[in-house]
């Protein structure tokens, strides 16, 4: 008899958890998504160092790429990134500026 009530237990408690995880997809979730990244490419001979130090980029990851330049990383949101771009991207300095999601 013992055996009996405790295999209806366990089939009860079963039943419970499967019932949780089939209506766990109703439950809210937080999406989490790397930072948007932003760069600007500066044209062959510009010097990467300097021009941060000229637009106040100092926490931007420099990215050499020989003789072609270099691409600076930002990390900035959407508001001060509007504000650099018009500011910066048309300089002779500069070969582009991206925004990449």
């Amino acid at each position: 008899m013992n055996r009996l009530l405790l295999c209806l237990l366990m089939l009860a408690s079963q039943s419970v958890v499967a019932a949780d995880e089939a209506f766990a997809w109703q439950t809210p979730f937080e999406l989490e998504l790397p930072e948007t990244a932003r760069t600007i490419t500066l044209a062959a001979g510009a010097d990467a160092a300097t021009f941060m130090a000229e637009n106040g980029l100092d926490s931007a990851r420099i990215l050499p790429l020989g003789r072609s330049g270099s691409i600076l990383e930002v990390e900035l949101d959407d508001e001060a990134w509007q504000a650099v771009s018009d500011r910066v991207c048309t300089g002779n300095d500069v070969a582009s500026c991206a925004t990449a999601v």
